[in-house]
């Protein structure tokens, strides 16, 4: 127990989070959110060309609204022998959402995407990971006898290609590229119509992950992100049609020192450069608006620490240094500057029975409620839970 005040003191003071060979979302959402700074199964959808290191298991997780996203979502992860490792995901939806109409008639949302991640090791060094996801969504109000028919349909598909290199005995630089293509479209009879004008987003991620000996591990990452959701409106009467320029960007780096200190508990400092800039340009009209995001830096901690052998304690958090800068101009540029320091804090547990992994993430008030029994409020004990089966 002593052990568990020191390490729990030095989360505090330094910003920590952890690392462990099985994982889940549900535990990522404990240890500041960002799986690139962790060695887990939760890298797979990154780099498929990690498949390799955490197949034979299935992965089910649920999360609970308004907490959390309340999509379940399902991962079954096989190793096939010589001829590689597969992994099929049901329910896995990483899509933006798609804007809004005029009218603030709301696009489809695909969200049943099954998918699958395929890799095979070609050399001794070498790993090469495909992987593919697919989804849509349609909502149809025939109005016979009128012109007025909707139609409301969208669909979007994935595809990402990753390789890892072994550099020596254990040293591994993991490499992606991930395609998405959208198609959405909203349309009543001939009077209104409103479709994507560009269908594409990039997502790049590169990392290496440098193992110092047995108890550190440094982990640099880059990723970079571009996703173009512009759209073109007409309505009947309207000569010209409008087009706006949807350009969201997203840079990222960072770097993660991953600890272990005993083989109960585990150690990372994550520091994190974040910069997101989202561009809208309406034509005809000639109104642009820039948002540009800094976080500047980025901490992340967090701490791992197995009580018993079946029972394990988790704490992180987030801390950030936020500029917000809103650039609007039409005729008249207006510029907008606000800064703040956002905090998140979360906790969670693991049980292991056996094969089985369970992991929830607390619900953020509950240290303070206490649940019904004592406070009177009515609030679930975890937002987010999940179950793996190790096989």
């Amino acid at each position: 127990m002593k052990n568990i005040l020191a390490y729990l003191f030095v989360l505090i003071i330094i910003l920590v989070a952890a690392t462990y060979s099985y994982s889940s979302e549900t535990r990522i959402y404990t240890l500041g959110s960002e799986s690139n700074l962790l060695i887990d199964d939760t890298n797979i959808y990154n780099y498929p060309s990690s498949l390799e290191g955490f197949a034979n298991r299935i992965i089910v997780e649920k999360g609970f609204y308004p907490y959390s996203d309340s999509l379940a979502n399902l991962a079954f992860l096989k190793n096939l022998g010589k001829i590689g490792n597969v992994g099929f995901l049901f329910n896995k939806n990483d899509i933006p959402t798609f804007p809004k109409t005029s009218n603030q008639t709301i696009i489809s949302q695909p969200y049943a995407l099954p998918g699958i991640i395929y890799s095979v090791r070609v050399k001794d060094a070498l790993m090469l990971g495909i992987s593919g996801e697919y989804g849509l969504s349609a909502n149809n109000d025939d109005k016979e006898g009128t012109n007025n028919d909707i139609t409301n349909q969208s669909s979007v598909y994935s595809g990402t290609f990753g390789l890892s290199y072994i550099l020596g005995e254990v040293n591994t630089i993991e490499l992606s590229v991930k395609i998405n293509g959208y198609r959405f479209t909203f349309t009543q009879g001939n009077n209104f119509s409103f479709k994507n004008d560009n269908n594409l987003s990039t997502v790049f991620n590169a990392r290496f992950l440098f193992f110092l000996n047995d108890y550190l591990t440094f982990i640099p990452f880059l990723k970079f992100s571009t996703t173009d959701l512009s759209s073109i409106e007409s309505i009947f009467g309207q000569i010209t049609p409008t087009s706006v320029k949807r350009l969201a960007t997203e840079r990222k780096a960072g770097l993660g020192i991953n600890f272990v200190p005993s083989e109960e508990n585990r150690i990372i400092i994550g520091v994190i450069y974040n910069n997101n800039i989202y561009e809208q340009t309406i034509t005809p009209g000639g109104e642009d608006t820039t948002i540009t995001n800094n976080y500047i830096p980025e901490l992340v901690g967090g701490i791992e620490s197995d009580i018993t052998s079946w029972f394990t304690l988790r704490a992180g958090f987030t801390k950030s240094f936020h500029t917000r800068r809103i650039q609007a101009s039409n005729g008249i540029t207006d510029v907008i500057t606000d800064k703040d320091s956002p905090f998140s804090l979360s906790t969670g547990c693991g049980i292991k029975l056996g094969s089985i992994v369970i992991d929830g993430v607390l619900n953020k008030d509950f240290p303070f409620a206490c649940g019904y029994l004592l406070s009177g409020i009515q609030q679930p004990l975890f937002t987010r839970i999940s179950a793996t089966y190790l096989f």
